[in-house]
C-alpha cells in the first residue's frame, strides 16, 4: 500500500511534498518497514500529502484520508512498539524468560511481545532476538538499550581502612553485605555459611569444582547471584564461589563484579566507573 501511494504520485506527474519522503520508504522496503527509525516516521508530513493529494489531482479530501489512514497501519506499529530497554532474565529450550520496559514476558519460538520482540530461537546458553528489525545474540544477564539518549557514567568510590584495605557494603540478591575488595580474586567469593544466610542453595544448582586459596586448595561451587549491588549500582547475573567452610569471614568482591568497571586506584580511594 505504501508503494501504491507513492505510485500515485508518479502517475500524476507530481513530486512528493516531502522532499525525504521516499527516500525514508526507499531504506524501508530494503530493511522492512518496521525497521523505519522512530525520528523518520515523525518527520513524515501526513497534512502535506493529504493537501497535495487535494490541490494537484482533485481527489477528495476523504480519498487521501483513506490511502493514509491504510498507509498508517503499516507505518506507525514502528512507533508504537519501540522498545527501551530489554533484559534477559531466563534462557531455556526453545523460549525465553525477558524484562521489556520493566515487564516480564516469556516468549516461545517465534513469539511476538506486545512491544514486537520477536524470539527468533533460544537454548540454555543464549537467545536470538529480534528488535525493531535488528538480529542479534544474547545470553543470560545481556541488556540492550536503543535509547537514543546518551548514558550517564555511573561510579562507585571506596575508601582504604585503616588496616589498607579496601572495603564497602552492598548486598547480594537483595540481603545485606559486607564486601572486601580482591582483585585478584577471580569472581566474588564467599563461605557456605554466608551463602546459607543468603538464601543461595549452593549444592542444589551450583557446580562442584575445586580453587586455590591463600590456604590452599578447598571444595567449592560455582554459582550465579541474581543481583549484585553498591551503591546505586546492580549488577545481574554475576558468577560466585561458594567455599566450603566459615572462610572468608567477609564476602571477597572478586572480578566477574569488578571486571565490569574501569577501576580507578588512586591512593586512599578507588573508583570503580561502570563500563556497560
Amino acid at each position: 500500500m505504501i508503494t501504491h501511494l507513492i505510485r500515485m504520485f508518479h502517475k500524476l506527474n507530481r513530486p512528493l511534498p516531502d522532499p525525504c519522503f521516499h527516500k525514508k520508504i526507499s531504506v524501508g522496503r530494503k530493511r522492512g518497514y518496521t525497521t523505519l527509525s522512530q525520528k523518520s516516521l515523525v518527520e513524515i508530513n501526513l497534512y502535506a500529502i493529504i493537501t497535495h493529494f487535494h490541490e494537484t489531482s482533485g481527489l477528495r479530501i476523504r480519498h487521501a484520508l483513506s490511502l493514509i489512514g491504510i498507509a498508517g497501519m503499516f507505518l506507525f506499529p514502528a512507533i508504537l512498539s519501540a522498545v527501551d530497554d530489554v533484559l534477559v532474565l531466563g534462557l531455556f529450550r526453545d523460549k525465553v524468560v525477558l524484562l521489556i520496559d520493566g515487564k516480564r514476558r516469556v516468549l516461545s519460538i517465534g513469539g511476538r511481545s506486545p512491544e514486537g520482540v520477536v524470539l527468533v530461537s533460544a537454548n540454555s546458553s543464549q537467545a536470538v532476538l529480534e528488535i525493531q528489525g535488528r538480529r542479534s545474540i544474547y545470553k543470560l544477564g545481556s541488556r540492550v538499550s536503543t535509547s537514543f539518549a546518551k548514558a550517564v557514567s555511573k561510579r562507585i568510590t571506596i575508601y582504604r581502612d585503616p588496616k589498607g584495605t579496601y572495603t564497602t557494603v552492598g548486598s547480594i540478591n537483595g540481603f545485606p553485605v559486607n564486601f572486601l575488595v580482591d582483585t585478584g580474586a577471580s569472581a566474588i567469593a564467599m563461605s557456605a555459611q554466608e551463602a546459607q544466610r543468603l538464601g543461595i542453595s549452593y549444592k542444589l544448582e551450583g557446580r562442584k569444582t575445586r580453587i586455590q586459596t591463600a590456604s590452599g586448595t578447598a571444595l567449592a561451587y560455582v554459582v550465579r547471584l541474581v543481583t549484585v549491588k553498591i551503591g546505586d549500582i546492580q549488577q545481574r547475573n554475576v558468577q560466585a564461589f561458594v567455599i566450603e567452610g566459615e572462610a572468608p569471614s567477609t564476602v571477597l568482591l572478586g572480578m566477574s563484579y569488578l571486571n565490569r568497571f574501569n577501576i580507578l586506584n588512586k591512593g586512599s580511594v578507588m573508583h570503580l566507573e561502570q563500563k556497560y
